[in-house]
């Protein structure tokens, strides 16, 4: 209280205190709006991680099924010159 006098060393006191909170809500304040940024940038990088995990499965899934196909392909060569060579699977390509 301020007195007739001058006196002002009670609000002193609490005009001390009063900063004090202030400054330790603005700190508080500060921590919580550099927390959600961390995240927010965490969110960005993890997102893009997933992009990237995303693309590179289809790429393997296209040359699985490129794979499959060529697969597919050599067996049906396989199966027509075995076709062709007749009953004689041993390998012995000498007595043709």
């Amino acid at each position: 209280m301020t007195m007739i006098d001058g006196s002002v060393e009670e609000d002193n006191e609490y005009n001390q205190a009063d900063k004090k909170k202030r400054v330790i809500r603005l700190i508080f304040i500060l921590l919580l709006v550099a927390a959600v940024l961390i995240e927010g940038y965490y969110i960005i990088v993890l997102r893009d991680n997933i992009t990237k995990r995303k693309k590179e499965a289809k790429d393997i899934s296209i040359q699985m099924q490129f794979l499959k196909n060529e697969r597919d392909k050599l067996a049906e060569e396989l199966a027509s010159i075995e076709k062709l060579a007749g009953e004689n699977r041993d390998g012995d390509t000498s007595h043709r």
